[in-house]
C-alpha cells in the first residue's frame, strides 16, 4: 500500500511540473499565425511598428499586376489595423519589394514563386525572382502584423519560402481537366 501512495505522489509532481515546462517553451519561440508555414523561418528580437507613415516601394521589375497587388495589400493592411495608408511612396519606405524579372504571361506548372522576407525594427524587404513570389511575400507580411503594446507591429523575422508542391496554384475541374486558374468548360445538365 505504501508503494502505491509513493507512485501517486511521483505522478502528481510530474503533472505539476509539466505545465511550467510547456510555458517556458512558449516564451522561447513566439507564436506566429502563418498559413502555409514557410520553408525556412528565423525569428529575432524586436519588431517593425506599423503606423500611418507605413509605405511600400517597388524596385526592379514592375508591372500593373504587381501595382494592383500592392494596392490590395495596403487596403487589407488598413482594414486589419484601422489605420489609413497613403498610396504615395515616401523617401524612406517601410517595406521595399524587389522583383528580378517578369513572370510568364500564362502561369506554368514549374514557375518560380519563391520569395525572401526580412523584417527588422528599421524596415522590411521582400525579394522575389517574379511578381508571383512578391505577391506571396505580401500575403505573408499581412499575416505577421499583430497587435502590440505600442499599436500594431510585425515581429522581426527572416523568411525564405517557396511552394512545397509544384501544383500549389493548380486545381482539377469536375470534368477531369487540370488547368491553372479557373476551369473553362461547358456545364451540362447543371442548369447554369
Amino acid at each position: 500500500m505504501g508503494m502505491g501512495h509513493w507512485m501517486q505522489g511521483v505522478c502528481l509532481i510530474g503533472l505539476a511540473l509539466l505545465p511550467g515546462t510547456a510555458g517556458s517553451r512558449a516564451q522561447e519561440r513566439p507564436k506566429l499565425n502563418l498559413m502555409p508555414w514557410p520553408a525556412n523561418l528565423q525569428t529575432s528580437s524586436g519588431s517593425l511598428r506599423i503606423d500611418s507613415s507605413f509605405s511600400v516601394l517597388l524596385t526592379g521589375h514592375t508591372e500593373a499586376r504587381l501595382d494592383r497587388a500592392v494596392q490590395r495589400f495596403l487596403r487589407q493592411l488598413s482594414r486589419q489595423t484601422a489605420i489609413p495608408f497613403s498610396a504615395k511612396t515616401s523617401n524612406r519606405p517601410t517595406l521595399t519589394v524587389h522583383t528580378d524579372h517578369a513572370s510568364k504571361e500564362v502561369q506554368e506548372l514549374a514557375e518560380e514563386e519563391s520569395y525572401a522576407l526580412s523584417v527588422t525594427a528599421d524596415g522590411a524587404k521582400i525579394e522575389a525572382p517574379t511578381p508571383l513570389g512578391a505577391m506571396h511575400g505580401l500575403q505573408t507580411f499581412l499575416q505577421l502584423v499583430e497587435v502590440s503594446p505600442d499599436g500594431f507591429a510585425a515581429p522581426a523575422v527572416a523568411i525564405q519560402d517557396k511552394p512545397r508542391f509544384p501544383w500549389r496554384r493548380r486545381r482539377r475541374c469536375r470534368s477531369g481537366v487540370t488547368r491553372a486558374g479557373s476551369c473553362n468548360r461547358k456545364r451540362r445538365g447543371h442548369g447554369i
